[in-house]
């Protein structure tokens, strides 16, 4: 009987590998990439997931560039950790989807006849699914996750963006500062003047109480400008997984503009092409187009093979049996309506990326506008009207020196010019914003250089 028995169990441990190549699939070329990316990232992580070091760290002295920005998002926002743990999750799913049903073995004694020294049954079963079913499964957590690495690459690039975003309103802050004080120096050498000259009875002394209001009114404008500047800090810090007051190095804004825009026609195409949101609208298409054909196998019935040896004849060479099983799909609704829902889904996502396509290149000709009209603002501002006040300041002080003007005319051509270019710093802010966002609407925006 031992020898029955061990050898029942070399038969079938000799057809199992064979079964199981053919009811399930090796992994891809894309989930051999996708695994090894993950395991690369998971080695990467410190032992402890809330550790406090920052890599790599912001300067707090010296100037705090957009590539270190970029640097510091990238590797510290909590966000896209929680992103990158949850693909990992999705990465252990694959071999649970596609693993082979349990195997069963089962030992029986009839203990009435033990003295006689038969009565003993032992089996071996093994399920095994219809070929491809588990396949199908596999591809439909392959598909899926490789929507999730898109959905974490968009991340990265909207944390990135966003950070973008807080750096040149910084570089604002201190380009609007300087200018208020300029124009506090230029009011305050003018009320000095008029004290002078109502000394010399060649003002009205009202004159002097006009210029010290415009002095409280760019002191007021200045705490407007502390505010942006402890809020985009903030924002700042808060992406870099750092304390929102945590200190940091100045910023310096570019000497140049961003470049112009090429044709609009020329980037509708990228939206499509490089955008990561669609790249994993597609990975979810063909994730649900996998969901249906496994759900169809389901209606297949499930096979399976055992071995039995059991003593309880006479007969020993009645003792091994070799069987086959197969399952009777009898549940015909219910297989029907999983094949339903799973085509349902499939034509949900569809219609998910079409949308999503036309949204891409609404946004993408929503950037390009508005960077084309930033810079061509900036333009007219600096070239056109700016020179034009600066000489109407000019004809206005001399008007006045000679008392041909009120200073109320002289006070609204420095004010003027104060407005104008505190208007070319918002209008450079608004030509990088855009720019900015332009590069993220067609997936340009990468995690190592900063936006040109």
């Amino acid at each position: 009987m031992a020898w029955t028995v061990r050898t029942s169990i070399a038969v079938a441990a000799a057809l199992a590998p064979l079964l199981l190549a053919c009811a399930s699939h090796g992994p891809d070329a894309a989930w051999r990439s996708l695994d090894a990316r993950s395991k690369a990232d998971l080695r990467a992580e410190p032992n402890r997931p809330d550790a406090a070091t920052e890599v790599p760290i912001v300067p707090t002295t010296g100037p705090l560039t957009l590539t270190q920005v970029t640097a510091a998002v990238v590797h510290n926002n909590r966000r896209l950790e929680a992103m990158r743990h949850s693909l990992r999750a999705m990465v252990h799913m694959r071999p649970q989807q596609m693993a082979m049903p349990d195997p069963t073995l089962e030992v029986g004694i009839a203990p009435l006849v033990v003295h006689t020294g038969r009565g003993q049954r032992i089996s071996f079963r093994q399920p095994l699914p219809w070929p491809g079913t588990l396949g199908a499964r596999g591809r439909v957590v392959l598909e899926d996750a490789l929507a999730m690495e898109h959905d974490l690459d968009a991340m990265r690039q909207m944390v990135v963006a966003m950070a973008h975003m807080s750096w040149w309103e910084l570089g604002a802050t201190a380009r609007l500062r300087q200018h208020w004080h300029d124009h506090h120096l230029l009011i305050e050498t003018l009320r000095q003047s008029i004290i002078g000259r109502v000394s010399a009875n060649r003002a009205r002394p009202v004159d002097v109480m006009t210029a010290e209001s415009e002095l409280i009114l760019a002191d007021q404008k200045l705490l407007l400008v502390d505010r942006m500047e402890r809020q985009a800090s903030a924002k700042l810090n808060v992406l870099m997984h750092r304390s929102p007051d945590a200190p940091f190095g100045a910023v310096a804004w570019p000497n140049s503009l961003p470049p112009d825009p090429p044709p609009l026609a020329d980037l509708l195409q990228r939206a499509t092409t490089f955008r990561p949101e669609f790249a994993a609208a597609e990975a979810r298409v063909r994730s649900r187009e996998a969901a249906i054909e496994a759900a169809e196998k389901m209606n297949r019935p499930m096979l399976g093979f055992g071995v039995e040896v059991s003593t309880m004849v006479d007969d020993w060479m009645m003792w091994p049996m070799l069987m086959l099983m197969v399952e009777l799909p009898l549940a015909t609704a219910r297989r029907d309506a999983m094949v339903d829902e799973a085509r349902a889904r499939h034509t949900a996502e569809r219609y998910s990326r079409e949308a999503l396509a036309v949204e891409l290149a609404g946004e993408v000709a929503l950037r390009h506008a508005e960077l084309v009209e930033a810079l061509a603002s900036h333009a007219t501002l600096a070239s056109r009207l700016l020179p034009a006040l600066e000489q109407r300041l000019a004809f206005s002080l001399a008007a006045y020196g000679s008392g041909q003007e009120a200073f109320d005319g002289v006070l609204m051509a420095a004010t003027a010019i104060t407005e104008v270019r505190l208007e070319l710093v918002e209008t450079r802010l608004r030509a990088f914003v855009a720019a900015t966002w332009l590069d993220l609407a067609i997936g340009r925006l990468s995690q190592q250089e900063p936006t040109p």
